[in-house]
């Protein structure tokens, strides 16, 4: 048999001796008739099959030859009973298998079982469906889902976001003790100033004194700072080895600088007693040859007098000598 509309997926068979096909109901519900789905599936003792690439039926099990092809498509909208797409709905052209599905309306749009009543698929109903899902528009809001704190966001569809512990605030720093004030320094007290004695009075001259004035404070300050000791820091070896070096050096500066003082004084020394033995030297000179021309008109006493004392004048510088050469 024909497939003449290719829509159509059943055949209404009419298992009876008729003169004509109008003879089959429009709704495959009169006598003797059977509506038979061609997927090649027994069905009360027929079975049909689409052959020939969808462009014929072949029907087996028929006794009388009255079939034709059923698809009704009351609301004209592509879909209906008996086609090769069916209609759950053949009385509203807005419900069919292609139609998009409107949430939470009560209605299988699209037929496909049941309404739309958990959009973002996270397995819980919204609320206006009758289910528990606070937030149907997002799959990570639900009462299963994990509250994060203090975001404003009730995820838990608890009711209310889940507050934060609170922070305990910092410790206070302890405050440390006002510092005392800086003591005043003190001023000794003046010494009581004695009264001058009158001019008139007699007794042991007239005098008088000042008495010391007080220290500035100045002066006190810097006592007290030269006062404090100094912090000793522990040299380290390249400064101890340095300092005993320019200890070495100032030592033997100072060696030199008394050798140089020693020598200094010794020609100093020999200096002197060659001037006092070359005065001494001259003065005899000068006595004895006062003593030739009768100058001086002294008596032999004298002469021998004035000899006597150069000649001890004379021992005393050779025995200054001696000692300051050879220290005797």
């Amino acid at each position: 048999m024909d497939r003449l509309n290719r829509n159509a997926s059943r055949i209404c068979l009419k298992d009876a001796d008729v003169d004509s096909l109008d003879e089959i109901t429009s709704t495959c519900t009169g006598e003797n008739e059977t509506k038979l789905g061609c997927n090649s599936t027994l069905q009360n003792g027929y079975n049909c099959t689409i052959i020939d690439s969808g462009s014929r039926y072949i029907v087996i099990g028929l006794k009388h030859s009255a079939a034709q092809e059923f698809c009704t498509d009351n609301d004209e909208d592509g879909y209906g009973e008996g086609c090769v797409q069916q209609d759950c709905n053949d009385n509203n052209a807005a419900i069919n298998p292609g139609a998009s599905e409107i949430a939470y309306n009560g209605i299988d749009d699209d037929c496909s079982g049941s309404d739309l009543t958990d959009v973002d698929s996270d397995g819980y109903n919204a609320v206006v469906a009758g289910g528990n899902d606070c937030n149907d528009n997002s799959a990570s809001i639900n009462p299963a889902a994990t509250d994060a704190c203090g975001n404003d966001i009730d995820e838990d569809c608890s009711g209310t976001d889940l507050a934060c512990p609170a922070v305990p605030p910092p410790s206070p720093l302890p405050t440390p003790p006002p510092s005392p004030p800086p003591s005043e320094p003190s001023t000794p007290a003046p010494s009581p100033q004695p009264s001058a004695p009158s001019s008139g009075g007699g007794g042991g001259g007239g005098g008088s004194y000042k008495s010391a004035a007080a220290e500035e404070p100045f002066v006190i300050i810097s006592r007290e700072i030269a006062s404090v000791p100094a912090i000793q820091v522990p040299a380290t070896e390249s400064e101890k080895s340095g300092a005993r070096a320019k200890d070495k050096k100032s030592l033997q500066e100072k060696e030199s600088e008394s050798q140089a003082s020693a020598a200094k004084k010794l020609a100093q020394k020999v200096k002197e007693t060659y001037v006092v033995n070359k005065t001494a030297e001259a003065a005899g000179k000068v006595a004895v040859e006062a003593k030739k021309t009768g100058y001086f008109k002294l008596d032999n006493f004298y002469f021998i007098v004035l000899m006597v004392l150069l000649f001890g004048l004379s021992m005393e510088l050779s025995r200054r000598v001696k000692k300051i050469v050879y220290g005797k």
